[in-house]
């Protein structure tokens, strides 16, 4: 009888453990640190593209940039990470002479203009994706997304999520350079 008495009590903390077990599953599950996504090594065409700059309204194609190395960065107003990324791409375009290409995806332009009027610009060009075109294309994830491209329009990298300074020290950088003596 002890014995049925003793699995007839524990009955009575099963909805209790089971609460337990999902608030921790929620709990771990919420735990938004962010990881160091894993660097990736690319080898594809830039896609082509005919888009709108968003500060000068003149069209801008993978034509107009061939010849040239850049970072091609895809952002947007409503990425809450992007604007706090922002100031590491200030900090980049202030220290080296790389070519930035702002992407603007899916965003109401007169909105990124008005974070860049704020926090500084610091792109060549300002591509005003907002169909999500040419990020369909690109295969981004989310934003912010950030891409090498060489000379020949070839992605030659691909950052996911945002960029830290230390990052673009550590991993970009040397790439930037690789290809600069290529």
């Amino acid at each position: 009888m002890k014995l049925i008495g003793l699995r007839e009590n524990s009955w009575r903390f099963l909805p209790a453990l089971i609460l337990g077990i999902i608030i921790w599953v929620l709990f771990k599950g919420l735990d938004f640190k962010q990881q160091d996504p894993t660097p990736q090594i690319s080898d594809f065409p830039f896609p082509e593209f005919s888009l709108e700059d968003v500060r000068t309204k003149q069209i801008v194609t993978l034509d107009d940039l061939k010849g040239q190395l850049y970072i091609a960065h895809v952002w947007a107003s409503w990425c809450r990470i992007c604007i706090n990324e922002h100031d590491v791409l200030t900090q980049i375009k202030n220290k080296w002479p790389y070519n930035l290409l702002g992407i603007v995806y899916r965003d109401n332009p007169d909105k990124a203009l008005s974070i860049l009027a704020n926090k500084g610009d610091p792109y060549e060009y300002l591509l005003n994706d907002q169909a999500g075109q040419l990020g369909l294309s690109l295969g981004l994830t989310g934003t912010p997304e950030t891409f090498i491209v060489d000379s020949q329009g070839v992605i030659r990298y691909h950052h996911l999520g945002a960029l830290t300074f230390l990052q673009f020290e550590n991993q970009i950088l040397p790439i930037l350079e690789q290809i600069n003596h290529e």
